[in-house]
């Protein structure tokens, strides 16, 4: 008994003397990286406004003021699921638990986060070096493998602003444990252990639950292909997982209208030039001619010096027989199970690049729609990297071992030892371009310009119900494409953290198309009815934020607030929350009008064209995806006039494709005068009624435009509402449902 406790006592002490070799590589290497920024990791971030901000603050907000599965700080008044959000929430839920405990991450959120990844990248090395160990490789060649894996890994991109993508453990952690089952009696218990693994994984990012079942599946087919066998518990280890996730998304999420079809899902795979390192000699000498990247894209899933030096040394053999090809196959026999593990790998990298889309012209997405949701197949390649980085270092091992001359053997060896050096300095300098070009200071406990401002006014966050972002600011959602403004991101973000109050802006992907059109329509004119006043339940004002250049578009919003202050830079202001509960009304003498003044020009609500149904109208219609021509005539215009075009387009789940608007005006030659083509990132607001968007174009022009044109481009989606009018002319409809159409508002619920 006491042999026994010894011996698994030493064994213990020795894995930890291991660990902590890798997580002494895994510190260099990031030091190697961040350099004189390595002491400041939870003072410093990689990435001021974009993702790397948000995520922050997802992760440190929820770990703060939320619990469960429901995050509160974005989309106010509605929230959304956290998954959705970045936030790692089983990193939050097992931070919570030790802050239960007694042992807080508070004031340390971001160097909670770094750490995590540290530790992460050292368990990648730890468990490639014991996968090299199981492939018979001589310890100190292991290492060696396992620590330039980890350097090299594509996931190190992802350190700056993608926490939850930059954890490296799951797929190594897979890999070892498939490994295990395969010589295991007990395959039941490790397959067990891969699907709690795949679906734990799933609660820190989507794509890592979605890696192990893809590495579990690739490898089971595999087998059953090349041993004409089916081993039902590693089909299960693969599928059981996704099926697990989905089944408490549906228990956990009460959102029924997430976009169906996110855009994208062909535009993030791996390409072939991803297999290529996207710095050094090559990309910076032929990188145009090549067609490399010149940048880290999603899809990247370069294996290091060995795919080019592998094939160059086999072609050398041969050309210049140092060996028998058939003798060196004969001496390099690699275990048929790294063989197959290297095809899943391949079937992997098949699927990273979107063959399965292609080969079947999109009809596995019919019948798989989850796989929709993985839009950036790319991410997916990282399997390959590590099977192909391994399998790579082990056929070199076996090809120098098969040289009899010493020297040839030790040559080969530091051969590649250089090239892992010259990859590590290029890729490890590239990233640190990044990190020194982004850093900024922990922006949720420095910036401090709307605490200041608050304080300055005798004001608290208390006084408070929810941060007011103008424009709103919807980034992500697939509904609209404009990004949110940098100073109401830069602002807004840190002081809902340090405040509590939570956001309307949102940061997230695919959140309900309801709620998100629902939130955007407070920044809608104040003929809007706004449907979140049936959500909000408090009296207490808005904290309107707003970068002091944008106050002008939404004057008629400010004019009902009272200032708090301003910088140079933004301004608070205190709305009033009956402000979601008024609506304003047109005059009353211009409810029987159908003109004004001016011109109105053109307006079809296409009624009883087909079936479709319009917005409050009985007829819309349905554009094909190419230029379809709304509007084309002759006008006669004075100087200056003001010419407003405007449509209304309908968003769904399954179509949240935005379409193109153009007007484009001609002399009596038919020359071309002016042309604009527009769309929802032309415009700071927009009007929205229900899930109807409408995209107004303003045109000044001279005496001399005899012809327009007004038509719509880019993706089919259903418009209604098609109106062209003079700015000075006003056009009124009554609409169902005690609704009315006044220009391009959209008003009503009630008659007045």
């Amino acid at each position: 008994m006491k042999t026994h406790l010894h011996t698994l006592f030493r064994s213990s002490l020795k894995e930890l003397g291991t660990l902590s070799l890798f997580f002494l590589a895994a510190l260099l290497s990031f030091y190697n990286i961040v350099r004189e920024l390595m002491p400041h990791l939870n003072n410093i971030q990689f990435d001021m406004a974009g993702d790397g901000l948000k995520n922050y603050y997802t992760f440190a907000y929820h770990y703060r003021y939320g619990s469960g599965f429901w995050f509160d700080g974005m989309l106010y008044p509605y929230g959304e699921h956290v998954l959705y959000t970045d936030g790692q929430p089983l990193l939050v839920w097992f931070f919570q638990g030790l802050n239960f405990l007694g042992v807080g991450i508070d004031g340390y959120e971001l160097l909670a986060l770094r750490m995590v990844i540290i530790s992460s990248f050292a368990l990648l090395g730890y468990f490639i070096y014991k996968i090299a160990r199981h492939y018979k490789l001589p310890i100190w060649y292991a290492g060696m493998i396992a620590i330039v894996c980890m350097a090299l890994s594509p996931q190190l991109c992802r350190m700056m602003s993608h926490f939850s993508l930059a954890n490296a453990l799951v797929i190594p952690l897979t890999w070892y444990l498939l490994i295990k089952k395969e010589h295991s009696g007990r395959k039941w218990a490790y397959a067990l252990s891969i699907i709690l693994i795949g679906l734990l994984a799933g609660y820190i990012h989507a794509y890592h639950l979605m890696s192990v079942c893809l590495l579990a599946l690739s490898f089971a087919l595999v087998k059953t292909i090349r041993n004409r066998q089916i081993n039902l518990w590693l089909w299960l280890s693969g599928i059981l997982p996704l099926v697990l996730f989905l089944i408490i998304g549906k228990l956990t999420d009460p959102v029924t209208d997430r976009p169906e079809n996110p855009t994208g899902l062909l535009r993030y795979k791996t390409e072939i030039s991803d297999l290529f390192p996207f710095y050094g000699y090559l990309a910076e000498n032929f990188g145009e001619q090549l067609e490399l990247r010149a940048s880290y894209r999603e899809g990247y899933c370069y294996l290091g010096v060995l795919i080019f030096i592998v094939p160059l040394i086999l072609l050398l053999f041969r050309v210049l027989r140092f060996f028998d090809i058939e003798i060196l196959k004969e001496k390099i026999k690699l275990p048929k199970e790294l063989l197959n593990f290297t095809f899943a790998g391949l079937l992997i990298l098949a699927f990273a690049m979107g063959l399965h889309v292609m080969l079947t012209g999109g009809l596995i997405l019919n019948i798989l729609p989850q796989l929709k949701q993985f839009r950036a197949l790319g991410r997916l390649s990282w399997g390959f990297y590590y099977i192909g980085f391994v399998f790579l270092a082990v056929y070199w091992w076996h090809l120098a071992k098969a040289t009899k001359n010493i020297k040839w053997r030790y040559g080969l060896l530091l051969l590649v030892m250089l090239g892992w050096l010259y990859n590590i300095t290029g890729y490890h300098g590239k990233l640190r371009e990044q990190v020194f070009k982004y850093n900024a200071p922990n922006m949720l406990y420095e910036q401090l310009d709307v605490s200041d401002i608050i304080e300055h006014a005798g004001r608290n966050s208390e006084d408070f119900q929810a941060i007011f972002t103008l424009p709103v600011g919807i980034e992500g959602a697939e509904i609209f494409r404009k990004e949110i403004d940098w100073w109401v991101r830069t602002r807004a973000i840190p002081y809902s953290f340090q405040s509590g109050l939570p956001l309307t802006l949102c940061i997230m992907s695919r959140t309900s198309v309801s709620r998100a059109l629902n939130v955007s329509q407070l920044a809608s004119s104040l003929y809007s009815n706004k449907q979140v006043q049936a959500e909000i339940n408090d009296d207490r004002p808005f904290l309107v934020l707003i970068s002091n250049e944008k106050k002008t578009a939404f004057a008629d919003i400010l004019i009902q607030a009272d200032s708090i202050g301003q910088n140079e830079q933004i301004s608070l202001y205190s709305l009033p929350a009956h402000f979601v509960n008024e609506r304003s009304q047109p005059p009353e003498s211009q409810l029987d009008l159908q003109k004004g003044a001016g011109k109105v020009l053109f307006y079809n609500t296409f009624y009883g064209e087909n079936e479709l149904k319009g917005l409050y109208s009985e007829g819309a219609i349905q554009t094909s995806g190419e230029r379809m021509s709304l509007f084309d005539t002759n006008i006669e215009v004075q100087d200056s006039t003001v010419i407003v075009s405007s449509f209304w387009y309908k968003i769904k789940p399954e179509n949240t494709d935005v379409p193109v608007g153009r007007t484009a005006f001609y002399n009596d030659k038919n020359e071309l005068l002016k042309e604009t083509t527009y769309s929802d990132i032309s415009f700071d607001r927009l009007e929205i009624c229900d899930n109807w968007v409408c995209l107004v174009q303003t045109d000044t022009l001279l005496s001399d435009v005899k012809r327009m044109e007004f038509d719509i481009l880019g993706a089919p989606v259903e418009i209604d509402h098609v109106l062209v009018r003079e700015k000075n002319a006003d056009f009124f409809l009554s609409l169902e449902n005690w609704h009315q159409l006044y220009n391009h508002h959209i008003i009503g619920n009630e008659p007045f």
